[in-house]
């Protein structure tokens, strides 16, 4: 029998081969090479992920957010399964906290809010809520009555303010350790306002002291910079404008653990510096911690 080189008349160029009924091999048709199923960047495992869909909304400028979602008191201990707890430690920091970036150190530090309809401002944050709690979900269409975490710039936040809250995770020693993959802190964030301020997430890689420290003190000069936004509101015109991922590789805190008396975690924080007035209401939800393609 002569080789099969073409079926219903289209020609197979990289055909390698037939084992009975069984083709073992085709790479090219028609001299197009076929696509790979798994590309760099494709997620492979989503390890964590955080809705706030059981947290207490506030409602006004000076009520900042409480997380309600149990946070431990301490990380999980060996043997224990994995963890994942939000921290909102600038309500508690104030003024000279030093967890302001870099070039503003000395800025009056404070707590992110909560809401799950639009910010008290107009022109500036979500106009209806969050996004849906599925974990996959990357539209990022806002849905009425979701809720999500923000920096609210209205009075008495206007100007000079730094926003500061914190994801603890922990029991991912293995993953850490893991070269084979990348390791990536997702979120959808929706940005949009004339005034809107800048977006710096830290990754703690060594001990500012106790475990409690780092929970009601910590400090930007012992954490790493991981990366930096200061082009927020470019890809937003609106307050209806759907929610937008942002994937950060975080493959820095591999085999930085923090570790404690049996205990090993790690703590990313979430660092907004405002700009000059109210329009400045940036909005997080549905934060993921993913393995993806190298």
């Amino acid at each position: 029998m002569a080789p099969i080189n073409k079926i219903n008349n289209i020609l197979f160029t990289g055909m390698s081969g037939m084992d009975g009924n069984l083709i073992a091999s085709i790479n090219k048709v028609d001299n197009i090479e076929s696509p790979s199923l798994i590309q760099s960047g494709d997620v492979l495992n989503t390890i964590f992920f955080y809705s706030f869909k059981d947290e207490q909304v506030q409602t006004n400028a000076s009520s900042q957010w409480d997380p309600t979602a149990a946070a431990p008191a301490a990380p999980a201990a060996a043997g224990s399964p994995l963890q994942l707890a939000f921290y909102n430690q600038g309500a508690n920091l104030g003024a000279n906290s030093n967890w302001g970036h870099p070039s503003a150190p000395n800025a009056t530090t404070i707590g992110w809010h909560c809401d799950n309809n639009n910010t008290t401002s107009t022109n500036t944050g979500p106009g209806t809520g969050g996004v849906s709690e599925v974990q996959d979900n990357n539209n990022g269409v806002q849905l009425n009555g979701s809720t999500y975490i923000y920096t609210e710039t209205s009075t008495p936040n206007t100007s000079g303010k730094v926003f500061v809250s914190s994801l603890l995770f922990s029991k991912v020693e293995a993953l850490m350790s893991d070269t084979s993959n990348a390791l990536f802190l997702d979120f959808m964030h929706h940005a949009h306002g004339s005034s809107m301020g800048n977006l710096y997430i830290y990754g703690q890689t060594s001990s500012a002291g106790t475990f409690s420290n780092l929970v009601t003190n910590p400090d930007h000069n012992s954490a790493t910079l991981i990366a930096e936004f200061t082009d927020l509101s470019s890809n937003f015109s609106g307050v209806n404008d759907n929610f937008i991922n942002l994937a950060i590789n975080i493959d820095v805190l591999k085999n930085n653990e923090l570790t404690g008396t049996n205990q090993i975690f790690h703590m990313i924080y979430f660092v907004y510096q405002e700009n000059t007035s109210y329009f400045g209401d940036l909005a997080i939800d549905n934060v993921r911690i993913t393995e993806r393609v190298p």
